[in-house]
């Protein structure tokens, strides 16, 4: 039955004829990520033992990696499909920063698969939110995108402009672990706390890099009454354990 549906959604929205993403190379009867079979091979998927919170890869068979042991993330668990790396991290940037809205497509039908890969069972969908001035500059909200089509492939409800960011914070890419954190303490905040009241909340993001951010979402989900809080990210920067 699943996989019925999930041919039928990608036919319904999709023709038959693609090309890749990646490299522009011609796909015939595509799945939905517009993904040619070569790159398939050589994306840098996310493989072997991860963490059981964060997803991470860890190099040996511990768990969970040096950071979630020794740091409540509050939500569940956070899976991501690639590690932040060559082609991904190339796309991410684009997807981001040079208008280039059409990978929100490909990266939602990857996040589809992951949430039926790892079991996840949530009632609604939210995404990290952004400031609105940055919004504005931006033109869009990467994740947004992603989580509207994603709520689309689920048939579940996505939640906008619920969960906000109400305050201005530095750039994370410029900051180690402790300032990211001390950085986004008390940036999110719920308007309508009814809307994730004792459900299973699902949160959207483009990259997980320290987990700071997701954190923060989920803190101020926790104290709207959300049941549990789970995480999908299209990518992973690995940290060294």
């Amino acid at each position: 039955m699943f996989k019925k549906l999930y041919s039928l959604a990608i036919n319904t929205l999709y023709p038959d004829n693609f090309t890749c993403n990646f490299c522009g190379d011609e796909i015939f009867d595509d799945d939905g990520t517009a993904t040619c079979d070569n790159c398939k091979n050589t994306l840098p998927f996310v493989s072997g033992n991860i963490c059981n919170r964060c997803g991470d890869v860890i190099e040996n068979q511990a768990k969970y990696c040096e950071f979630c042991k020794h740091e409540d993330k509050i939500f569940k668990m956070n899976r991501s499909v690639f590690l932040y790396d060559g082609a991904i991290a190339n796309a991410i940037r684009n997807f981001k920063f040079d208008n280039q809205k059409f990978w929100h497509v490909c990266f939602a039908y990857y996040l589809f698969k992951a949430y039926h890969q790892y079991n996840y069972d949530c009632d609604i969908i939210c995404y990290v939110p952004m400031r609105k001035n940055r919004q504005k500059a931006r033109g869009y909200n990467q994740s947004e995108l992603i989580a509207t089509l994603l709520g689309k492939l689920l048939n579940l409800p996505v939640s906008y402009e619920n969960l906000v960011k109400k305050k201005d914070t530095k750039n994370q890419v410029d900051l180690n672990f402790a300032q990211r954190k001390q950085n986004l303490s008390g940036a999110f905040s719920v308007n309508d706390k009814s809307e994730f009241k004792g459900k299973n909340v699902l949160i959207i993001d483009d990259v997980y890099t320290t987990g700071s951010t997701l954190t923060n979402c989920a803190e101020a989900l926790k104290k709207a009454g959300a049941k549990n809080i789970y995480c999908l990210t299209v990518a992973h920067a690995h940290q060294k354990n």
